[in-house]
């Protein structure tokens, strides 16, 4: 029994399972914007599964978390003792993501994003 292969159909099928991939992944640099859109800083992220960790300039800071559905949810700290929650959700071409933050792990979101976008 001969198994005949579309090969049009499959090398779109594969170059769409890398796009959905590549687009889950918050690995790597971003130019990052928060506040009223005046304080900037870069901020490395590598992912490992759906776990991520990250660092950025500003006061020392370090995030963590978890990645489902294209969304980032976890936590940042810096070295000043401020800390607090996060949540980035990945644009689906995964070259930017909006975010929001928060002090502490409860109470309302600040005002003010915190967005990306992929250096």
């Amino acid at each position: 029994m001969r198994v005949r292969v579309h090969w049009p159909l499959a090398a779109l099928l594969l170059l769409l399972t890398i796009n959905v991939q590549a687009a889950e992944n918050f690995s790597g640099q971003w130019n990052t914007i928060w506040g009223s859109g005046t304080a900037a800083t870069n901020l490395t992220m590598t992912q490992d599964g759906n776990q991520v960790a990250g660092n950025y300039a500003y006061r020392g800071g370090a995030i963590v978390g978890v990645v489902s559905e294209n969304v980032l949810r976890g936590s940042w700290s810096q070295t000043d003792g401020a800390r607090g929650t996060l949540e980035f959700r990945l644009s689906p071409d995964g070259q930017s993501f909006q975010g929001r933050w928060r002090n502490g792990t409860s109470g309302p979101w600040a005002p003010d994003s915190w967005n990306g976008v992929r250096k």
